[in-house]
């Protein structure tokens, strides 16, 4: 923060804490999961208004490693059902050590389990850690809520994966005007200053020692 680092690794988590406003440049290794996380990520560099870059490495291939990752918090619904009927065979509070072991999971996966169950209103989980059964609520019907909200959840990051691809493709198009009219700004392009503009233009500078744009 100080400014005696010249370059910051981090990941997506840790960058959207930054709050310095002298950053000069925001590379992207890997392709964020939407345009809303790749605009306020983006959005670290040149906050004191001065210039700054925004560069994004980007192969196809890297959509489909983003999309694996999306789906990685998704629950079976085997597995729901597992738990459900587990905690609704008893009246007493389970503790989740035991849980997982009668249901022949590990911890991780218990977690992410209980968590949609408790999304969907099916379990409580008390001070204790302790699963107790929301009684009100048939273990049937939370499983088919929780997969329906899965399946939606699915579908809506699959369409913002699509338009992150559409937009690192994009090769014509401002992408200033892409990434405001995606955020509802009626901005028409060109900027002058994205890849697309100043490709347009006819006038790209490029420096190939560094693999991006320099200043004339």
């Amino acid at each position: 923060m100080a400014g005696e680092v010249p370059v910051m690794v981090a990941t997506n988590a840790f960058g959207m804490g930054v709050d310095k406003p002298d950053i000069r440049f925001v590379y992207h290794y890997d392709v964020p999961d939407s345009l809303d996380s790749y605009y306020q990520e983006i959005g670290r560099a040149g906050r004191d208004g001065d210039k700054a870059e925004a560069i994004l490495f980007y192969r196809r291939q890297d959509i489909g490693s983003q999309s694996f990752k999306t789906a990685e918090g998704r629950v079976k619904t085997e597995l729901l059902e597992q738990v459900t009927e587990r905690i609704a065979g008893t009246d007493e509070p389970v503790p989740p050590e035991q849980l997982a072991k009668d249901v022949g999971i590990t911890q991780r996966k218990l977690a992410n389990a209980i968590q949609r169950l408790e999304d969907a209103g099916a379990v409580e989980t008390l001070e204790s850690g302790e699963i107790l059964p929301v009684e009100s609520m048939d273990p049937a019907d939370a499983v088919q809520i929780v997969a329906e909200e899965q399946e939606e959840r699915r579908i809506a990051n699959s369409e913002r994966l699509r338009q992150m691809r559409a937009y690192a493709e994009e090769n014509k198009r401002c992408r200033r005007e892409v990434l405001l009219r995606y955020l509802g700004d009626e901005y028409e392009g060109p900027c002058g200053f994205c890849d697309n503009c100043e490709a347009n233009a006819g006038n790209p500078v490029v420096d190939p020692a560094v693999g991006t744009r320099r200043e004339v």
